[in-house]
């Protein structure tokens, strides 16, 4: 099975059983599979794709396995061009979901929206893929609209504590903190441990002046999960938004070291040192950051977040 991009929550976990990678008949050459080191996919997709007469089948699963390699490497460019290409051979609802997915990523949040709907207005609609474009919905500030499939999804399936805690953010930029506190406890309710829950709820205390209660949700969220670069972002935001700028950027320094090069950690790690007063590095990061993605300042407005 292909671990496939599949959008599962507020980050952007990879999940597997969604794109079945079809037999490649080349012993020949390295096995194009899942399950290799990221660099060894890359290298060994594109020696098949260089061999002569290769089957059209072959082609556009070879693209689709580089091009979840280079997502896991961050080389998101790369990987929407891979992803595009298996689109061309041939347009299935499965790369529509990994498009999807990585434009979620990637701050392309209407192109997200576009492919996700090609995927429901095909009738293949499920919960997950609901949850999906209203994550997309949310991050394009379209926050009914994103309600909306949240709870098309719980309706789908009302055990998804993961859609829950998404409809809570949204309630969030909504303005609408009383629905977003309680869809927060509702989850926490369930699962005291999930920590991207635990975060959440340490953001909407942070924002109701309760800094010091709201990061015992934080500090157990990372212990919890230490190695979950969005998460450590997220706590990062949390310091930021409280003009705590050095801790904000040991925050991103942390997710940056888990994730080098992602374009949010370095912008907002940018923003804190200029706050600081180091505009010369703090410009240098921003810049940086702009050039891996160009939009960036304006996809994490959306979230709340003021330079």
């Amino acid at each position: 099975m292909l671990k496939a991009l599949c959008f599962a929550g507020l980050f952007l976990p990879l999940c597997s059983d969604v794109l079945e990678a079809a037999n490649i008949p080349l012993p020949e050459v390295t096995a194009c599979i899942p399950g290799k080191p990221p660099k060894e996919t890359v290298e060994s997709c594109t020696k098949i794709m260089s061999l002569p007469d290769l089957d059209p089948v072959a082609r556009r699963n070879a693209f689709l396995i580089r091009g979840t390699a280079y997502y896991l490497l961050n080389e998101l460019g790369l990987a929407a061009a891979d992803l595009r290409s298996a689109q061309n051979i041939e347009a299935t609802s499965e790369v529509s979901l990994s498009l999807a997915s990585l434009y979620i990523n990637a701050g392309k949040s209407e192109d997200a929206i576009r492919e996700f709907s090609k995927v429901i207005d095909a009738g293949k609609a499920t919960a997950q893929i609901f949850n999906g474009r209203g994550a997309a919905l949310e991050n394009a500030g379209r926050y009914d609209e994103a309600i909306r499939d949240f709870n098309e999804a719980l309706t789908l399936d009302p055990n998804l504590l993961m859609v829950v805690n998404n409809r809570a953010a949204a309630y969030a930029k909504q303005g609408n903190y009383p629905a977003a506190v309680k869809d927060i406890d509702a989850v926490l309710a369930k699962d005291p441990d999930m920590p991207v829950a635990l975060l959440n709820r340490c953001m909407f205390q942070e924002r109701a002046g309760q800094l010091a209660l709201g990061l015992v949700s934080c500090e157990r969220a990372e212990h919890l999960d230490p190695d979950n670069s969005f998460l450590v972002m997220g706590i990062g935001f949390v310091y930021y938004e409280a003009a705590h700028f050095e801790k904000a950027i040991e925050y991103f320094n942390k997710s940056l070291r888990l994730v080098p090069n992602d374009a949010k950690a370095l912008y907002a790690r940018g923003k804190a040192k200029v706050r600081l007063g180091n505009s010369f590095e703090g410009d240098a990061d921003v810049v940086a950051a702009e050039r891996i993605q160009s939009d960036v300042g304006a996809f994490l407005a959306t979230s709340g977040f003021k330079p």
